[in-house]
């Protein structure tokens, strides 16, 4: 399945996808590397309740996605296609803006 090339073909995607929620609520870094992503939340009431929070929000929405402590965690399978990268950057908009 040529999933090396692959990646590396949607790696500039998925950078696109996610550091266009910058500026989203609560964001307050976003990092990647190939098709590797993570977003640091602002700290909210107590340790790790946002990132659970907006986890939570996501998984409603049909997205599994991993919090640990107030980052957002994002390792999407190799064989991601490119509607599903756009799935997922809607997804963590629309939960970062629901989450208090």
């Amino acid at each position: 399945q040529d999933l090396f090339a692959r990646a590396a073909r949607l790696a500039p995607l998925w950078q696109e996808a996610l550091h266009g929620l910058r500026g989203a609520r609560h964001v307050v870094d976003i990092r990647n590397i190939g098709l590797l992503g993570a977003l640091d939340l602002a700290p909210g009431s107590e340790p790790g309740v946002r990132a659970r929070a907006v986890a939570n929000a996501c998984f409603d929405r049909g997205l599994l996605v991993r919090a640990s402590g107030e980052t957002i965690i994002l390792s999407p399978p190799l064989v991601i296609e490119e509607a599903q990268i756009g799935f997922i950057a809607e997804t963590l908009g629309a939960a970062l803006g629901e989450t208090p």
